[in-house]
């Protein structure tokens, strides 16, 4: 190679380089066992990035997230600071209790015991805060495993807790055991598939239709 083609061969190793990087960049997930966002802090995800916590998420800073982009968190996941969806996708995948605290906005969230990849949901129940709202912009699939492995949908402390969807946001729900919670913008309620309604819902469920036993008993 003489001295005229060596600067431009070494340009083009050094473009495919870049490349390379970029590449391995875009596909490889960023890990964690717990992580707490800073007040101050800001992280900002890459559309297609793939954040995942094994642990606990905490949030005091700000998250932002993007197109395609997901958050699979193994633990609790408390904001207390900003938590910017964009059109992110939450995966619950705890192995036991998934507790969400804080008041947020989600774009999609997801605790799916059906799923078989690293994102399903392995434990046994999912709790919202007491008297937080949960505000759903797209979708939330909440599902067990089978009618005998249901998935308990509770509060977090005395109360009950709201999950709202947004205009044109869906629900997608299945063997579940409910309690203590309120689910606002579903006409009609999703009435979820081999499903306990337990005591303080509010929109999951239609309402309990009289019988003609049940009327005369009222009248006498």
């Amino acid at each position: 190679m003489d001295e005229h083609t060596r600067p431009l061969a070494l340009k083009r190793i050094s473009a495919c380089l870049r490349l390379i990087i970029s590449f391995l960049c875009l596909v490889t997930a960023v890990a964690h066992a717990d992580l707490t966002i800073q007040s101050g802090e800001t992280v900002t995800l890459d559309s297609g990035e793939t954040l995942t916590v094994d642990g606990k998420l905490t949030i005091t800073g700000t998250l932002k997230g993007a197109s395609e982009a997901n958050i699979q968190v193994g633990g609790d996941w408390d904001n207390q600071g900003t938590f910017e969806a964009g059109q992110s996708t939450v995966y619950l995948t705890g192995t036991s209790t998934s507790t969400i605290k804080g008041a947020n906005s989600f774009y999609k969230l997801i605790a799916d015991k059906q799923l078989t990849n690293e994102s399903k949901f392995t434990g046994t129940t999912v709790k919202f805060e007491a008297e937080k709202t949960q505000t759903i912009t797209n979708k939330l699939i909440l599902k067990g495993e089978s009618d005998t492995q249901r998935l308990q949908v509770l509060s977090d402390g005395s109360g009950t807790h709201t999950l709202k969807l947004a205009d044109n946001a869906t629900v997608d729900a299945k063997y579940l055991e409910i309690e203590n919670s309120t689910l606002m913008g579903a006409a009609p309620p999703p009435n979820p598939l081999d499903s306990i309604n337990g005591v303080n819902n509010t929109g999951w469920f239609p309402p309990l239709t009289a019988t003609a036993d049940t009327a005369a008993q009222t009248l006498t």
